[in-house]
């Protein structure tokens, strides 16, 4: 019998990610209000705040399913201890590329596998990204063309938003909020 997984995310990247890994896997979007768990997490490592929702994310869908392989993640762009939550809107993008343009953020990838109430691995890894010194009107176009509204940082890294970036340092699928390579070496 195959083994059945499960990706408790609603992102459409890290959904894109695992098919094109060959995965046969279902989306269950999991049942937790991020932002009323944030308010409780506070004064956490960026690390364990990530580990914490993805931890959450997971068990919501696991504890339905219990026989599944159940994967979840967390993505948090910070720059100097500020978190970049999705922006939403137009002109939170605008002001979020702003601030980071010039400077060197991190994007913190947070993720792990449940089986049933069994929490099977953690996994965190961290990617620095330079932003080129962008003009006002390069990130308005740039806005303009992706509408990042619902983007850990106001980019997306795997559509033109790589061209946002001077230096890098770290594994695409980390900017992208997903490890796949070590998921995909435990659920093998």
């Amino acid at each position: 019998m195959a083994k059945q997984i499960i990706l408790a995310s609603g992102s459409e990247t890290r959904r894109i990610m695992l098919e094109k890994a060959g995965v046969k896997f279902e989306v269950i979007k999991p049942d937790v209000d991020e932002e009323e768990l944030k308010t409780k997490l506070v004064n956490l490592s960026m690390k364990d705040l990530g580990l914490s929702l993805a931890i959450a994310k997971a068990q919501s869908v696991s504890a339905k399913y219990p026989e599944a392989y159940t994967i979840a993640a967390d993505q948090i762009c910070e720059l100097d201890g500020v978190i970049f939550d999705k922006p939403g809107s137009f002109d939170n993008c605008i002001k979020h590329l702003s601030l980071l343009r010039g400077k060197t953020h991190l994007q913190h990838c947070c993720a792990c596998v449940y089986r049933g109430d069994k929490l099977i691995a953690e996994i965190y890894q961290v990617a620095k990204l330079k932003m080129r010194e962008l003009s006002d009107q390069e990130i308005a176009d740039y806005v303009e063309l992706e509408k990042p509204y619902h983007s850990c940082g106001s980019y997306m890294f795997e559509r033109n938003g790589h061209a946002l970036f001077k230096k890098i340092e770290g594994e695409a699928e980390t900017i992208l909020g997903l490890p796949l390579e070590k998921i995909l070496s435990l659920i093998g």
